[in-house]
């Protein structure tokens, strides 16, 4: 899978810098433009990202890091908001009676601290998709 994932994004290498116009910076950007939304579609889905982050790491070297946090940071922002909005009762029903999301809903809501919440719920070893659908089920606290 690693092989495949590295093959079709050497085809998206950005070619050597050809001038100051627009369609040569789309030419010479497309691969990352492209990489970042199918990482974005990627987070979207909850797939783990390892492997294609890794390829991506062999392919585009250090601007990798940029493409990968800018499309999971799209990804999880959409997947959260499709979970706040149109999947709001299926993301109750499934995540609402996880014991763990419920004490992190409940300390969210006692020290009104959503950065904190947010923090925690990243760096836990819940799987992406409940770390981005699983949080839509948390409530915004009213005072």
């Amino acid at each position: 899978l690693q092989q495949a994932v590295v093959q079709v994004l050497e085809g998206l290498r950005p070619p050597p810098a050809e001038g100051d116009t627009v369609l040569s910076l789309w030419s010479r950007y497309r691969g990352y433009v492209g990489y970042t939304a199918a990482m974005a579609f990627w987070e979207l889905l909850g797939l783990s990202t390892i492997p294609v982050e890794t390829a991506a790491a062999m392919v585009f070297s250090w601007p990798a890091a940029v493409a990968s946090a800018t499309g999971k940071l799209l990804g999880a922002s959409t997947a959260f908001w499709i979970g706040r909005t149109w999947l709001q009762d299926v993301v109750e029903a499934k995540f609402g009676s996880n014991p763990t999301l419920q004490m992190m809903r409940q300390q969210s809501a006692q020290r009104h601290a959503p950065w904190l919440s947010a923090l925690l719920m990243k760096f836990s070893c819940f799987p992406e998709t409940i770390k981005n659908y699983g949080t839509a089920a948390f409530l915004p606290s009213v005072n």
